[in-house]
């Protein structure tokens, strides 16, 4: 399946304006209009972004501006209190071990 996306979507993924997408495709060697409704190709993407084709090919893409996304907050664990090493609490430590009696 070939990819299509206009300017304007990609640079609403990215996170990007329009003259930026244009001037990052020119320094490397791609020429695009300014034209938010022009249609990117597969090659196109891929000399630009070869990463965002990749994981666009593979649909890996996350938007960095989605307010609608359901993506879960990275969770947090904190160790309960008798798990953690707090003032007043020693370390038992292994004794000396002699490896001299091991020959």
């Amino acid at each position: 399946m070939a990819l299509r996306i206009t300017i304007l979507e990609y640079a609403n993924i990215k996170g990007l304006t329009i003259y930026d997408i244009v001037q990052n495709a020119k320094e490397k060697g791609v020429i695009l209009p300014e034209d938010p409704k022009y249609v990117l190709d597969d090659s196109q993407i891929k000399q630009i972004d070869p990463i965002f084709a990749h994981q666009n090919k593979y649909k890996q893409i996350n938007s960095k501006n989605n307010i609608d996304s359901k993506e879960a907050e990275p969770e947090i664990f904190i160790l309960r209190d008798e798990h953690q090493i707090g003032k007043g609490t020693t370390i038992n430590f292994l004794g000396k071990i002699d490896l001299n009696s091991l020959n």
